[in-house]
């Protein structure tokens, strides 16, 4: 009977799309404190979030296990973009009032 849990434990750590390298569902809350609306990228993924809103959770489907580099701008002037690193399953931050600013946590 342990030898059978142990097997099912094995396949499924190996079988994971995690560990084996595959695709994994990933995502990041996004709190927007500025007075526009958003719009965040990243590979394998979209979100938009309203005007002084969040947590706004998006997931990306993507092979990058740590995290990725997000892009956010404000819908209504896209000229002001905020580009960072953000870890899966952290949070990221948008204010500003006449230029776009981000942080991460």
């Amino acid at each position: 009977m342990h030898l059978l849990w142990l097997i099912a434990l094995i396949t499924t750590i190996f079988t994971s799309p995690v560990l084996a390298g595959g695709e994994a569902d990933t995502w990041v809350d996004v709190y927007n404190e500025s007075n526009q609306k958003i719009k965040v990228v990243a590979p394998g993924g979209v979100g938009f979030v309203d005007a002084n809103s969040g947590p706004v959770r998006i997931t990306f489907k993507t092979e990058e296990h740590n995290g990725d580099t997000f892009i956010g701008w404000w819908t209504k002037n896209p000229r002001q973009m905020c580009k960072i690193y953000v870890r899966w399953g952290g949070k990221l931050y948008f204010n500003g009032t006449s230029e776009i600013r981000c942080r991460a946590h």
